[in-house]
């Protein structure tokens, strides 16, 4: 049009007449949607006013918003407190493995591993049996070797059935209510992480793959028997244990690295070695009550500058942030949400009201209750996307009304009698 009509960016009007012209064009983007508007109307500031329509789209949020991403929590105090080994352990499962009984016979077993949150030291045991009786004698085994823990962390375990492997059907057999009073009455706290929201439980899954990586390295396509893979698991614990906690460079030669095995045991790792079945010139080495004294006095030494060393070395080195430096805007109760689902078309997930925020130490919200047509549920605020804030619904902002052209929730366009935008 060679004499368009001039209308102001920032009225009521106008808004409608972008939203319409923005839905007509199946939701084009700035420039397309702009593009056509001018043919019959020159608005001020149009291309601000237009991006604004899209990026406020319901539709358009719904297909390509980003979820919200709050800000990196700090470390809980269990990472960074000096602490007894294993005093705050994480827990969680490996398999199934396969391991021969008799001679051609084989059967499943699992790998159940325990971590200590502030030394990163690996406790494995083997569970044959996926049931609860299997799963507390592993419990039973680990406090009687390793001592009571204070806090016990562990994945959802109520979401495995929602797994896309086999994990799905782990604790099938498991009454976990009954588990988790027979450590209640041994004061062990057993804390859940939020559903669907794996990496709140990173520092074990990372060592999951750890021991994934080193059987398959070690076994390849070799079948053991039980004491065979009990004795590997074995030794694949003390080599997790032996691992560097932080970086070793050229200068550090002769100095041993900072290890969970130094903390567990005094002493710095040494493989088994090759030695004769007997060998008649060893004597055991006779110690009185003075030279056992001083050892433990040097024993306390030890531990003493392993955790100066944990502090100055491996502590510092957690406290880096590469991102989530800024504090983004969080959700709030009452804001319309999609909830995104592993392996579910966007399209095809659901969408739910946020009932209730569970906020961190630092007071910013990781997870929520959400409210959807069917049930009410937690997920991390990571895997929702904010489509409609709360100040919307509460009338605390002015949503689009009164002739104008909106996306309802369904993404359905709501037509005016204003005149067409081609």
């Amino acid at each position: 049009m060679k004499h368009p009509v001039i209308l102001p960016g920032d009225h009521a009007l106008t808004m409608g007449l972008i939203r319409r012209c923005h839905a007509r064009q199946m939701h084009a983007g700035t420039t397309h949607t702009l593009a056509i508007l001018r043919q019959q109307y020159w608005v001020l500031k149009g291309r601000t006013q237009v991006k604004k329509v899209v990026r406020h789209c319901f539709a358009c949020r719904r297909a390509v918003a980003r979820p919200i991403q709050p800000r990196m929590a700090a470390l809980p105090s269990s990472r960074v407190v000096e602490a007894a080994a294993f005093a705050h352990t994480g827990m969680d499962f490996a398999g199934p493995l396969l391991i021969r009984v008799g001679k051609r016979a084989t059967s499943k077993c699992y790998v159940c591993l325990f971590t200590c949150m502030a030394s990163r030291a690996v406790h494995l045991e083997l569970v044959p049996q996926m049931t609860t009786a299997r799963v507390m004698q592993a419990l039973r085994r680990f406090i009687a070797r390793r001592g009571r823990p204070e806090i016990i962390q562990s994945d959802n375990f109520r979401s495995f059935k929602a797994a896309a492997s086999e994990l799905k059907q782990l604790w099938r057999h498991v009454d976990v209510d009954r588990v988790q009073r027979e450590l209640v009455g041994h004061r062990i706290h057993w804390k859940f992480i939020t559903e669907r929201a794996p990496w709140m439980g990173g520092y074990w899954e990372r060592l999951v793959r750890s021991i994934k990586e080193s059987l398959r390295k070690i076994l390849g396509r070799a079948l053991l028997d039980e004491e065979e893979l009990r004795t590997t698991l074995c030794e694949v614990e003390a080599s997790l244990n032996a691992r560097p906690l932080t970086f070793v460079g050229e200068e550090d030669h002769g100095r041993h690295p900072l290890s969970p095995f130094q903390l567990l045991t005094g002493r710095a790792y040494v493989d088994f070695p090759a030695v004769e079945a007997y060998d008649p010139e060893w004597q055991p080495v006779e110690r009185g009550a003075p030279q056992w004294s001083h050892r433990w006095r040097y024993r306390q030494q030890l531990l003493a500058r392993w955790w100066r060393s944990w502090r100055r070395e491996y502590l510092s080195e957690l406290m880096q942030r590469q991102k989530w430096r800024s504090s983004p805007a969080g959700p709030e109760v009452n804001d319309l949400v999609l909830i995104l689902e592993d392996n579910i078309p966007r399209a095809q997930c659901p969408i739910g009201v946020i009932t209730e925020l569970h906020l961190g130490s630092d007071g910013i919200a990781r997870s929520a209750r959400i409210r959807t047509s069917t049930n009410v549920i937690t997920r991390p605020v990571a895997k929702l996307v904010q489509l409609e804030p709360a100040t919307v619904s509460d009338g605390r902002e002015t949503p689009p009304s009164g002739g104008e052209d909106v996306a309802d929730r369904n993404g359905v366009c709501i037509q005016s009698s204003e005149p067409e935008c081609h």
